[in-house]
């Protein structure tokens, strides 16, 4: 992952295992799955199904939120 530290690293709870594998009781929870950005391999997403994967979770995950609000914070200020 291209510089990950900057990114969501730090909302990843403590015994999250990184890279996260897609896996039932890992289903809730913000970790670095891998397949995002209609690729299968080499992009991570935030969450097991996460818009940056498809269209269908309602809403949008805390990741993606977080940088929503970052931009939506930098283009009024």
């Amino acid at each position: 992952m291209v510089d990950f530290d900057s990114k969501w690293k730090k909302m990843i709870a403590k015994g999250i295992p990184v890279p996260t594998p897609s896996e039932k009781k890992y289903e809730n929870v913000t970790g670095l799955f891998e397949g995002g950005g209609y690729s299968a391999k080499g992009i991570f997403r935030p969450e097991m199904d996460c818009r940056m994967k498809s269209n269908s979770p309602k809403g949008y995950c805390s990741v993606c939120s977080k940088a929503i609000k970052e931009m939506i914070e930098f283009y009024i200020k």
